[in-house]
């Protein structure tokens, strides 16, 4: 009876991203890729044709990866989500690539900021992410 209690000690302990260091890394990768895609929509706004989708793809990964660690997961959602945010500002606003070039570059600064935030106090909580 006491390791069945255990066991279920055990799976009720919030998930800590060290325990899970792949989807730690997809975390930085993440946050990586969205300053350099920052960056790159800063020099050229039309390469979010191609940073969107791999963003989007990473995304997915943190978010289907990322059940037991919720954080993970949110994360994970917010970021798909943020990329179909951006394409649906840029088609219903119906912006050329000339209009887009100022407002897109500083969104996504702002959300590479945040997922900056997100990861510093994850980070400054030992990676315990419940």
């Amino acid at each position: 009876m006491t390791v069945i209690l255990d066991d279920l000690d055990e799976i009720n302990q919030p998930a800590r991203l060290r325990d899970q260091p792949t989807l730690m890394y997809w975390l930085l990768i993440l946050c990586v890729f969205t300053w350099g895609a920052t960056g790159l929509a800063r020099y050229d706004i039309e390469t979010i044709l191609g940073t969107g989708p791999v963003g989007m793809v990473i995304s997915l990964v943190l978010w289907i990866k990322g059940r037991k660690a919720r954080l993970l997961q949110q994360t994970g959602a917010l970021s798909f989500f943020f990329v179909v945010f951006c394409f649906l500002l840029i088609v219903i606003n119906g912006w050329s690539p000339t209009q887009a070039e100022e407002p897109i570059p500083w969104i996504i600064g702002a959300y590479a900021g945040g997922l900056s935030l997100v990861i510093g106090v994850a980070w400054s909580n030992n990676w315990r992410l419940h």
